[in-house]
């Protein structure tokens, strides 16, 4: 198995960009731990974005021209082989609570504004 590092490309992600809304069709996931993660948005073929976020820090796909589904992910750093991973939809934000390997994460689910 290969680690985490060889197969994303991270990306930092601006304090600006932090607590941005979900963009029009597309959605979000937040750290709210106490802890720096690894975090993923992927909407398939469509987009993936990968980045280490500081708590309160939040990643999101851009704007899609219709409702996109996905995924978010998050795992302890670049290395782990195990993380948590949850189907998420348009105007949704994917908050991370409490990480835990295995997909054992508390999370919490938030609407778009």
């Amino acid at each position: 198995m290969q680690k985490l590092s060889n197969l994303f490309i991270f990306i930092a992600v601006s304090a600006s960009a932090a607590r941005a809304d979900p963009p029009q069709n597309g959605f979000c996931i937040e750290n709210r731990d106490t802890r720096s993660a690894v975090f993923v948005v992927d909407a398939g073929a469509f987009y993936r974005e990968v980045a280490i976020l500081a708590p309160q820090e939040r990643l999101c796909t851009p704007e899609f021209d219709s409702p996109r589904n996905g995924t978010v992910s998050v795992f302890y750093d670049e290395n782990a082989m195990e993380g948590c991973s949850r189907l998420t939809s348009a105007g949704k934000v994917e908050v991370l609570l409490q990480y835990s390997d295995f997909d054992n994460c508390l999370w919490l689910v938030e609407d778009a504004q």
